[in-house]
């Protein structure tokens, strides 16, 4: 399930390979992902400064000056704003429509992440609901607005080239079996209702836009996904072994590698592309096991491209392409300003671009032995966190060529100057391949 290329224009599959006279593409990318909520007249005024369309257009300019080719964003408001698309379509629509029009005419594709907080919009319009509603109540109005949401992007978007494939929201994995009061009074959803939920969001998207293939939106599952799923009940599920529930503590605590690998896997059954977002474990993680991947032996940087790598095998195995969607350095400094913030992204970025690919320019992560032990293969797209971002401008480190414009770009040359050294080196190597399996050995 590649990205193709052909005379310079891309578009994502669903078949095994790209047609002939294409050839595979991968590359590095970055997350615009208010460029949406600038251009709407929902968005607060309170996050406004010099926020226009202007801004947003002058913004995608210097993406494309930069060298890249596409951004994710947030193809939906934040939370309870996002009720404005079902109010006034007629001021909801018009903004979108113009983004994906700056983006067809600078060369730009765009990846829509559509929302996953439909309980806020539900609330909005008088239905006390959460995502429990959404996820396990089929006859919602949370569920109800999402099918409706799905089917108008894919059906309205579907001709656009500049959609370059759809993602059904932001990380609502990381809700799956938390405790109350996430979900309201109740634990939240389990996985597999999730997955169901997935399903039935692709099939929409694929019904009005057949084209185009189907991503998660997913973070990294927690540490401790498998077992907060298998491990909970009591007794336990006949096909789980109570020796199972037993690394590292049982429920609450780590899960195995293979147990990591079998939940990205399934999360992902019913898609077509496989989502992890990625980044360097909160500084006290070593100090609160069930926070940090697999042992901490090695310490947790060096598991969280264990992690990587073991997502990038299932993808293999699965036959999927891999998309990190997004990943960056510790929060706040996603990108910088020092250069032992970028070591984690530039690790990430060392790992899609292939074995033998290393930058002299930042620290290593453990010497790269995390890398090289854990034999990494090229994968197809990644988007680093983030681009620009105007309305969080004073609360983030993000990437911007023009580091003089505010404090917060400060260093994201550096990174920069890398994502456009991974682009040559992938652009270089799948010059003459069309199968994307060939690609990735």
């Amino acid at each position: 399930m590649p990205v193709c290329e052909a005379e310079g224009h891309l578009r994502a599959v669903a078949a095994a390979s790209c047609a002939p006279g294409e050839r595979v593409y991968r590359g590095a990318g970055v997350n615009f992902f208010d460029a949406f909520w600038l251009a709407s007249p929902a968005f607060p005024a309170a996050r406004r400064t010099n926020a226009s369309f202007a801004l947003v257009e002058s913004t995608l300019g210097a993406l494309r000056a930069a060298g890249i080719r596409y951004f994710r964003f947030f193809a939906g408001l934040y939370g309870a704003e996002h009720a404005l698309w079902a109010r006034e379509p007629a001021l909801f629509w018009p903004p979108m429509d113009r983004l994906l029009d700056v983006a067809a005419a600078l060369g730009l594709y765009a990846i829509p992440s559509l929302h996953c907080e439909w309980h806020a919009v539900a609330r909005a319009l008088g239905a006390a609901e959460t995502s429990n509603d959404l996820v396990l109540n089929g006859s919602s109005l949370a569920r109800a607005l999402a099918r409706r949401y799905a089917s108008e992007m894919s059906r309205r978007y579907a001709r656009r080239g500049s959609v370059l494939l759809w993602e059904i929201g932001n990380e609502l994995n990381l809700l799956a079996n938390q405790p109350p009061p996430l979900c309201g009074g109740a634990r939240c959803f389990g996985s597999e209702a999730l997955v169901e939920y997935s399903r039935e969001m692709a099939e929409l998207l694929r019904t009005g836009d057949r084209g185009r293939p189907v991503s998660s939106g997913f973070a990294q599952p927690r540490p401790n996904a498998w077992h907060m799923e298998h491990c909970v009940s009591k007794p336990l599920p006949r096909h789980v072994k109570a020796a199972d529930c037993a690394y590292r503590g049982g429920e609450g605590w780590v899960d195995t590698p293979e147990q990591y690998v079998q939940m990205v896997l399934w999360l992902h059954e019913p898609l077509d592309v496989i989502s992890i977002h990625s980044y360097p474990p909160h500084a006290h993680a070593a100090a609160h096991p069930q926070r940090c991947p697999f042992s901490v032996r090695e310490g947790c940087a060096a598991n969280s491209t264990l992690a990587l790598a073991l997502a990038e095998h299932a993808a293999r195995h699965a036959g999927k392409m891999l998309f990190v969607g997004e990943f960056g350095g510790p929060h706040p400094h996603f990108t910088g300003p020092a250069v032992d913030d970028q070591t984690f992204p530039d690790a990430v970025l060392n790992f899609q671009a292939g074995p033998g690919f290393q930058s002299d320019n930042f620290p290593k992560l453990h010497g790269g032995s995390a890398l090289v032990a854990n034999a990494p293969r090229p994968f197809a797209l990644s988007a680093i966190w983030a681009w620009a971002c105007p309305s969080h401008i004073e609360e983030m480190n993000c990437m911007h060529p023009n580091t003089a414009i505010h404090r917060s770009y400060a260093g994201s040359d550096r990174l920069l100057e890398r994502i456009r050294q991974v682009n040559e080196r992938l652009h270089d190597e799948d010059a003459r391949r069309t199968d994307y399996t060939a690609a990735l050995t």
